[in-house]
């Protein structure tokens, strides 16, 4: 395809956005990996360790608490520092606290660790969809959102495939090596394409934006919308952590049950890339609840 002078800036652009956006994708598949790492992890380390598999619950419970207070961080952090700085400290965080699960040597340490290291991994993912949005408009905001979360459910599946293998022939260390390398790689590149930003423009308050959202009959919508994730990530995290257990208990060998992982992580991969077909011919609200029918439906 070929650009005129006039055309080429908008072009040049539009070929950056794509880089920005394909290093956020990247950025939130590794943020899935490192996450649910602890959880095919734990049947090896429950053998190691002599523990039952119930004392990684702890461990589990941090990872996600460490994930909502990165959340709710990740608003402030950006109107204080912008979203390249805030990026790049929430990758720094979930890369060294990563590769520092390597070296824990019980599962208090590993709890502490999960839960500081998940303050990194929450922070990653709306700062990333924040960025990979910005300047598009509303039907791509939305597809692309969609499509960097994706990297999530990706993460999740690319660990459990890699993790049977990388446990086997190497040992659990590795997934912490790998998982904490790799995001570490991505910071030079992520402060190359990004642009410096200062803080967005809007309430000077936290406090007074997060309130935004109960003003103007927006109460309802932002309670359910609330509800709706909670749940929706209470089955997803529940299954991921305890799935590799399951197994475990099903007779499967050790280094094997991160295929559980796997493959609820290729499910969700699938899900998100119905609801991105079908936004790219209805608008989000009607994706929703014809997808949640048979989710509702299946068996726990």
């Amino acid at each position: 395809m070929n650009y005129s002078s006039s055309d080429a800036p908008a072009g040049l652009k539009a070929k950056r956005k794509g880089w920005v956006i394909a290093l956020c994708f990247l950025v939130v598949l590794l943020d899935g990996f490192d996450t649910t790492a602890i959880a095919f992890v734990a049947p090896v380390l429950a053998k190691q360790w002599g523990l039952a598999p119930s004392a990684f619950t702890a461990a589990f419970v941090a990872t996600s608490s460490g994930a909502v207070i990165g959340y709710l961080l990740s608003g402030p952090l950006t109107r204080a520092i912008g979203l390249k700085k805030a990026g790049t400290a929430a990758i720094t965080v979930l890369s060294a606290g990563t590769f520092l699960t390597a070296f824990v040597p019980n599962i208090e340490v590993l709890a502490l660790l999960r839960l500081l290291t998940s303050v990194g991994l929450g922070a990653a993912v709306p700062v990333m969809v924040s960025t990979a949005t910005a300047g598009l408009t509303e039907r791509n905001r939305e597809i692309v959102a969609m499509l960097v979360v994706t990297g999530i459910s990706g993460g999740a599946a690319l660990g459990g495939l890699l993790g049977a293998p990388l446990i086997r022939n190497h040992g659990w260390q590795t997934i912490f090596y790998v998982g904490g390398l790799l995001p570490a790689l991505l910071i030079p590149t992520l402060s190359t394409l990004l642009s410096s930003s200062g803080a967005p423009k809007g309430p000077a308050s936290s406090v007074g934006l997060y309130l935004l959202l109960f003003k103007d009959g927006l109460a309802a919508r932002t309670l359910l919308i609330w509800t709706f994730s909670f749940l929706l990530f209470m089955c997803f995290y529940a299954l991921s952590f305890w799935a590799p257990t399951f197994l475990l208990q099903f007779g499967f060998p050790a280094d094997r049950t991160a295929l559980g992982t796997a493959f609820l992580g290729l499910g969700g991969v699938l899900g998100n890339t119905v609801i991105m077909l079908l936004l790219s011919r209805v608008r989000m609200g009607h994706t929703w609840a014809p997808l949640q029918g048979p989710r509702s439906a299946a068996p726990q």
